[in-house]
């Protein structure tokens, strides 16, 4: 067990857990990478037709996705715009009793 005092400098519980999660996003997002590259990398020449409108399709897709986004997080990010220190339970028993 670590014990915490002004002179030490070992690392606490909660500093290990976090650099250990860090660690730990980063080799999964390296693995995805890595992976995504090697199936790139790998891909057989395709002799297809690309329809022109499959480009807004993927446009279309991405902004809708954005869109969902921020209406889940509207809340979220209403407060971080206006400087607001309410929690998410806060304002939504504000809105409750209105």
């Amino acid at each position: 067990m670590w014990t915490s005092s002004t002179n030490s400098k070992m690392p606490t519980r909660v500093q290990q857990s976090h650099s250990r999660a860090t660690a730990q996003a980063i080799h999964v997002i390296l693995t995805c990478l890595f992976a995504g590259a090697l199936f790139c990398a790998l891909e057989p020449r395709a002799h297809a037709y690309i329809d022109p409108g499959s480009g807004l399709l993927v446009y279309q897709s991405m902004s809708a996705m954005l869109a969902g986004m921020l209406f889940c997080l509207r809340r979220r990010l209403a407060s971080f715009f206006s400087g607001s220190s309410r929690s998410h339970a806060a304002s939504t028993r504000h809105d409750k009793n209105q």
